[in-house]
Formats: C-alpha cells, structure tokens, sequence
C-alpha cells in the first residue's frame, strides 16, 4: 500500500479533518503546510497530487500516536525504515489495539488468523518467529480496521 493510501485510509476511519491531519506531522517535528498534506489525499490523476515520502509518512504515524496517545515519556522513537510490519505496529500503538482486538479486524476482513500468526507480525525481524506482513494482509487490516471502528 502506498503512504498516501494509508493516510487517506486513516482519515476516514478516525474522521479527522486537515488540520487534525496537519497537527500530527507537526507532533512528530514535520512542518508540512496544510495544502502540502492535501497533495497527498488528492487521487494519483489529480495535478497537484504528490506521493508523500517515508520520512514524512513515518512522522506522520509517530505523530497520530502522540495525537492519540499523548507524548512518551521518552520522547520521539528513533528513525526507522518503514515497511508493512511498522505501519501494522505504529497504527496498533496509535489505537491502543490489544490481541482481542486485531482478532476481530482480521474477522472482519475474513482473513482469519491465529494469535500466533499475529503476534508474529509484530516480532523483531532478526525472531525466528516473525512474518513479514504483506501488502494483502496489511489491506486487510485497514478493511477489517474501517469496519471495527466505524460500525
């Protein structure tokens, strides 16, 4: 899935307007103006559309937990490269969503998964445990997560 996809995904489910959007990249230290994010919520044919870059994106996800969750003690996380598995990661820390919960996003997509299969999303990459979480799985999820709030 594309940054912007993801973005856009989180939009609706929250339902938040730009100025909510605008204040999460600003929580994370990412100073973007208003018209620069709805560049990035603009469909891929529009002119102005721009593709938002990771650094940003991850910004953007450090600072919906910070909007959500408030700041950690131990201020912003590092910096880290952004796949499936992070995204999968930082959105579960931004909704508070325990086991139960991802349990019932995946039913509602109907992709059924086992505790186990899960938790392994969330293992460090170096765990002989973990599984990379795909672009497929991570749709799910969004589905199954507009589903979960929303209704």
């Amino acid at each position: 899935m594309k940054n912007n996809e993801i973005i856009r995904r989180l939009r609706f489910v929250l339902k938040v307007n730009d100025s909510v959007l605008a204040e999460c990249f600003r929580l994370a230290g990412c100073k973007l103006p208003i018209a620069k994010i709805n560049n990035f919520l603009l469909s891929e044919k529009a002119k102005e559309y721009c593709d938002c870059p990771n650094k940003n994106f991850i910004q953007f996800l450090d600072g919906l937990i910070v909007h959500l969750r408030g700041p950690s003690p131990n201020g912003l996380p590092d910096p880290v490269e952004i796949d499936n598995n992070v995204i999968l990661k930082k959105v579960r820390i931004a909704l508070t969503l325990e086991s139960r919960d991802l349990d019932n996003i995946f039913m509602l997509a109907d992709c059924e998964m086992s505790a186990h299969e899960i938790s392994a999303l969330f293992r460090k990459p170096n765990n002989k445990h973990f599984v990379e979480c795909s672009d497929e799985l991570l749709e799910n999820f969004f589905g199954g997560l507009s589903l979960y709030i929303r209704d």
